[in-house]
């Protein structure tokens, strides 16, 4: 857990907030509880916590979800997708504009760098030093890609 729970605390709990839960409801002012990673408890809060933060004045929101990237390549060197993280992106969707790493032939890694550099301008040197080709599947793809990986994929 990225806090410690102590008995009958709540881990984390962020008081004081406009919620803009992503159901369409009109935001609302409300605390949320925080206990082993995932909300607990979204309301009035009184009973104490490890961490409070106080929101007042902010937004409390889930990440944002972009159906429509183009980091397939840049995942396999920077696993937090810069900058869609510090935007409210959590949750990324590549593989668009049928451009997409996976599956990959080894004879057709070079055809593909040419059309990444054509369409997304990717340069050669990026593929040449960030890229380690050390899969073929859709598979393998992603499990070298969940090395260091920070955002939802």
């Amino acid at each position: 857990a990225l806090y410690a729970q102590r008995g009958n605390m709540y881990e984390l709990v962020i008081k004081n907030g406009l919620v803009i839960d992503g159901t369409g409801l009109p935001a609302y002012q409300a605390d949320v509880a925080v206990n082993d990673g995932r909300i607990a408890k979204i309301g009035r809060i009184d009973a104490e916590a490890v961490e409070t933060i106080d929101a007042q004045g902010k937004a409390i929101a889930p990440g944002f979800i972009d159906p429509h990237t183009h980091f397939d390549a840049q995942l396999l060197w920077d696993g937090a997708a810069k900058p869609a993280l510090t935007h409210g992106i959590t949750t990324i969707v590549p593989g668009n504009c049928s451009l997409s790493l996976a599956p990959l032939k080894e004879k057709h890694r070079m055809k593909l760098v040419g059309m990444f550099n054509q369409i997304e301008e990717m340069p050669y040197k990026a593929f040449a030093e960030g890229v380690e080709w050390d899969w073929e599947t859709f598979d393998e793809y992603i499990e070298r890609i969940k090395q260091g990986l920070a955002i939802n994929v």
